[in-house]
């Protein structure tokens, strides 16, 4: 069942992914060729203490910790019984990042992929309502944690509520 989930919070991933990820681009130094400059890089991890399970999140949110994913794979079991199927929920993500520039530039991102997000300075509550699938919810904190540690961020928590 635990695999399950994260197989589950990975699809409903590869749907969100792409619209949150930001992609870097190659160093001005390196000579052009013809491959794209937008190629996602993903970063291998060969850690035999690492359970695979969280090698492969890690594989498809690459600026996330392995800690910080382990320790969010294991409540998901407990996630979604709290939150069974077809619950309404609101999610508020709290993130922090070195200048107030880039939390614009995250609060540009986030928006457009149905966030509502508020803030100061360089903190950012971004908040999204939907109702849960299995994974739902460990997939909305792997993007937006993913998405805030691409732009230097810190993430600092989140909160759920039931609607």
């Amino acid at each position: 069942m635990f695999k399950r989930a994260i197989f589950s919070a990975l699809a409903v991933a590869a749907g969100t992914a792409a619209a949150l990820l930001i992609v870097s681009k190659k160093d001005k130094d390196e000579p052009e060729t013809e491959e794209a400059d937008d190629e996602i890089r993903f970063v291998s991890i060969k850690d035999d203490d690492t359970p695979e399970a969280v090698q492969e999140v890690c594989a498809v949110y690459p600026y996330l910790e392995t800690e910080f994913v382990a320790g969010l794979l294991a409540r998901s079991s407990e996630l979604n019984k709290k939150y069974p199927e077809d619950t309404l929920i609101m999610v508020t993500h709290e993130v922090a990042f070195p200048s107030k520039e880039l939390a614009a530039v995250f609060t540009d991102i986030m928006e457009p992929a149905g966030y509502a997000c508020e803030g100061t300075e360089n903190a950012v509550k971004a908040s999204r309502k939907f109702f849960t699938v299995e994974g739902a919810i460990l997939s909305d904190v792997l993007n937006v944690a993913n998405q805030t540690a691409a732009l230097k961020g810190q993430y600092t928590d989140y909160q759920i509520e039931e609607i």
